[in-house]
């Protein structure tokens, strides 16, 4: 049986890694947006979303990927996402949100972008 959503947090250094796998979606995205928010409370340097075992996200997915950003921004905390996962990175495009998040296809690429790089968007 496979797991339908999982979280996993590690610190790397400076940079806290949140990773999640399975669906992000109405019934899933209150546990993302909670721990979410528990990470940036904490105000790493960088904060690290690892979506690569995502395989599906909906609007209010994307609706906390949004306010991670701007949680992220008001609290001084550099954030970074990473997806590999076409379906998902086609969501991004077409919604826009690739060109506002800080888009990685690897963790070790993330994880290496200095915390004072952020878009300014």
């Amino acid at each position: 049986m496979s797991v339908r959503f999982g979280l996993d947090a590690r610190v790397v250094g400076e940079v806290t890694i949140l990773s999640a796998v399975g669906e992000v979606d109405l019934a899933t995205v209150g546990l993302l947006r909670q721990a979410v928010s528990d990470v940036i409370a904490q105000r790493p340097a960088r904060l690290v979303l690892d979506l690569g075992g995502v395989s599906f996200i909906d609007s209010t997915g994307l609706g906390v990927l949004i306010g991670a950003r701007k949680r992220a921004l008001g609290a001084g905390v550099t954030l970074g996402v990473v997806c590999s996962n076409t379906r998902v990175l086609r969501i991004f495009a077409i919604t826009g949100l690739r060109q506002v998040l800080d888009v990685h296809d690897t963790l070790a690429s993330a994880v290496a972008q200095p915390a004072s790089c952020q878009p300014a968007y």
